[in-house]
């Protein structure tokens, strides 16, 4: 090795790691060391300044600059630079004058201005000293002003005092040179040679009285002042000589003179109703006489056929009536009384079966016969009163509880019935003071007499104005109250008129026409009933031709049903909150609770069951059908299907598929528990259970638990694992390898 250069040795295989051997001469003596020692040897102490940071010279230091300056490194053999930048750099470039900075990174020159008369500058930009601001003209005049008063320009940026002054019995004024209070003078005298015009306005302007008040009323073309605490027009020619109502209806009719007070009643022909008082119910207008109260007839005349959704069919004959409110859907159904004021659907019966009365309800049987055996009108007024067969003739009068008068005289002319607390009385109208009555054949003839000689004109209490009285020209205006024949209403109100008897008439509202209305009759779209029962039957039903439309109370009492065709595709039940597509049958209501749909069988037979079942296209009364069913209490059989009290779903001649269309799990629970026995996870699939499995199950586990049986307990746990010896067991050292299958390790005690 003594004769062997370091050059000629070979090169380093591999980096250096620092603890290669070199040998070096120390004190004269050649020693070896490492690369690392080399490296750290010496320790540098000095500190210095580099251009950017080196970790690898601890002690260096670095230059860094803050906001406004740049570093800028020039290369090798050139300068490293410190550069202003921004607004900085700005403000060493600008010239003269005070600086503004406009933006982040810029500063700019301004200098103070001025704008307008009576301010003079020097020096706005500061260069030559401070700026000086200084007034002029009348600006300076004003601030080297003395003294109180008023000031005016005399001239030329000249300020002198002044004194204003009023025209002698014209224009009063005090303190003419400080704070003028200018007014008009005491018993002024107006100049000039045309007019002076006074305060115009209508006379709901009319302000709060003082007497001596003066103005001119537009509304009543004419000077009026207010003297003794009322308001009083200044009559210019001639004033009212005489005042007559003429064919209104009002009085007086002819002409009056002095104070005259309207009243009377204003006829339909002048925009009244022509009734004296207040009409209990709807107005009637025939469009040449007064108004009557409107009879249920004309009533019915102006709503036309009413809806279902108004109480009413939608349609104006028995037939097509009864078809819209029918619910049945097949030939051959019947339509029944279930509850109070509900109606259900009772399927067409077997051949030869007759319907009879089971529980309560109506049920196709096998009965000998029904029959009415005997009729009775009961308390209703009508005969016969007792039950009574053969040929039975109706006659009596209808009680007044029954939808009568209990009447039976035949009313004279101009006789009305009115109601009397218990019953109706009838008589004819008696007339009051002024007014005439006269009784004919269907009508009865209200009139009012009276004469009388104007000298002023009141509304009165009518409502209408001036209601107080008054001469001059009259215009009469206001609101016609319903006791004296107006509507009480401003405008014209849209809909039907109705009077509660007492205040301003109002739009009618359904439930008052209809309550007016009573019982719609058939012809305007109505059952002409006002409950579900045989009366549906006498009705409507006795026009239904074909099969498939009958209708039935409870107890029924008839001889000859008569069936209709039913046309209805769906039955629908309240409003969902959705629109469902395809729907035979939909039903909605909103509980606090819950609501039901139920179906009973109450037969404890050992075969009895309640079921529901659906069907497809290849369904047969044995094949191809869902059953969601319950076996009675009595049923007998071997099997879970078969089992009493047993809730079964069951598939036949097809799969039953239970699962969930969405990432969401299926729970089982027993005994109304508040954990599930077992879960099927709703995105993986894999089951959970809540206690040990005992026996053996087949299939594809992701992870599965078993017990080692009597003795110590030990577990082994078979992990989905596909990779490596994977220890999943909780005792003892017992591995199993998911890859090869090999089982190692002990079993400490027990059996497995």
């Amino acid at each position: 090795m003594a004769n062997i250069r370091i050059s000629q040795l070979p090169s380093a295989q591999t980096a250096i790691t620092g603890t290669e051997l070199v040998p070096i001469v120390q004190n004269g003596e050649t020693v070896q060391t490492t690369v690392s020692a080399i490296v750290n040897s010496p320790v540098q102490t000095q500190t210095f300044l580099t251009i950017n940071n080196e970790p690898t010279l601890p002690n260096s230091r670095y230059l860094a600059v803050g906001a406004g300056l740049s570093l800028a490194d020039g290369g090798a053999q050139s300068s490293y630079a410190i550069t202003p930048v921004g607004a900085l750099a700005s403000l060493v470039n600008a010239g003269q004058g005070f600086m503004v900075k406009s933006s982040g990174t810029s500063l700019v020159n301004r200098s103070i201005a001025i704008s307008g008369n009576g301010l003079s500058i020097v020096n706005g930009d500061g260069t030559t000293g401070n700026p000086t601001i200084a007034l002029t003209n009348n600006v300076a005049n004003l601030a080297g002003a003395s003294g109180t008063g008023l000031l005016a320009i005399a001239g030329n940026n000249a300020l002198s005092t002044v004194t204003i002054v009023g025209v002698a019995n014209q224009i009063s004024i005090t303190n003419g040179n400080t704070s003028p209070v200018i007014g008009i003078a005491s018993n002024p005298i107006f100049p000039g040679t045309a007019s002076i015009t006074l305060p115009s306005g209508g006379t709901g302007a009319r302000p709060s009285g003082i007497n001596g008040m003066l103005r001119y009323n537009s509304d009543l073309n004419a000077l009026e002042t207010y003297a003794n605490g009322a308001w009083g027009t200044i009559v210019s020619g001639s004033g009212v000589s005489s005042f007559s109502a003429g064919t209104t209806g009002l009085t007086p009719s002819s002409g009056a003179t002095g104070a005259v007070v309207l009243a009377g009643t204003l006829n339909a022909s002048s925009g009244g109703t022509g009734i004296s008082g207040t009409l209990t119910g709807i107005p009637y207008a025939n469009g040449t006489s007064a108004y009557t109260t409107a009879t249920t007839a004309q009533l019915l005349t102006l709503l036309g056929t009413t809806p279902i959704a108004n109480g009413g069919t939608g349609q104006t004959t028995a037939s097509s009536a009864f078809n819209a409110l029918s619910p049945i859907t097949t030939t051959g159904d019947l339509i029944y009384g279930s509850s109070a004021n509900t109606s259900s659907r009772l399927p067409i019966g077997t051949t030869n079966q007759v319907l009879t009365v089971v529980g309560g309800i109506p049920a196709w049987g096998s009965v000998a016969g029904v029959a009415v055996t005997s009729f009775s009108a009961g308390s209703t007024g009508l005969s016969p009163a007792a039950p009574t067969s053969g040929a039975v003739t109706l006659s009596g009068t209808l009680a007044v509880a029954n939808g009568g008068t209990g009447l039976s005289s035949t009313p004279a002319n101009g006789q009305i019935d009115i109601g009397n607390g218990t019953g109706f009385t009838r008589t004819t109208l008696t007339a009051g003071t002024g007014i005439s009555i006269t009784n004919s054949s269907g009508s009865i003839t209200i009139a009012i007499n009276g004469t009388g000689e104007v000298t002023s004109f009141s509304g009165g209490t009518t409502g209408l104005t001036p209601n107080t009285p008054t001469g001059g020209a009259i215009t009469l205006s206001g609101i016609l109250n319903p006791v004296n024949g107006g509507s009480g209403v401003a405008g014209t109100l849209t809909g039907i008129l109705y009077g509660n008897g007492t205040s301003a008439y109002t739009t009618a509202s359904t439930a008052q026409v209809l309550s007016l209305i009573g019982t719609l009759p058939i012809a305007n779209g109505g059952t002409g009933i006002t409950s579900f029962g045989t009366g549906v039957q006498t009705a409507l039903g006795q026009n239904v031709t074909g099969s498939g439309g009958f209708a039935l109370a409870v107890s029924p009492s008839f001889t000859t049903p008569i069936l209709g065709v039913a046309t209805a595709t769906s039955l629908t039940i309240g409003t969902l909150t959705y629109t469902p597509a395809n729907a035979l049958i939909t039903a909605q209501s909103s509980a606090t609770a819950y609501n039901q749909v139920i179906i009973q069988n109450s037969n404890n037979g050992a075969t009895a069951s309640a079921d529901y079942i659906v069907n497809n296209n290849n369904s047969t009364d044995s094949t191809y059908y869902g059953d969601f069913g319950m076996n009675s209490g009595g049923f007998t059989g071997s099997g879970a299907f078969n089992a009493p009290n047993t809730v079964y779903l069951t598939a036949t001649t097809g799969d039953l598929a239970i699962g969930t269309t969405t990432a969401n799990a299926i729970h089982f629970v027993v005994n109304g528990g508040t954990t599930d026995s077992a879960t099927v996870n709703g995105t993986t699939g894999v089951w959970t259970y809540a206690s040990t499995i005992n026996g053996s199950i087949t299939g594809n586990a992701g992870t599965l638990t078993l017990s080692a049986g009597s003795g110590a307990t030990n577990y082994i746990t078979y992990s989905s694992s596909a990779t490596g010896n994977v220890s999943q067991f909780t005792s003892s050292g017992l591995t199993y390898n998911a890859t090869n299958t090999a089982l190692t390790g002990g079993i400490n005690g027990g059996t497995f």
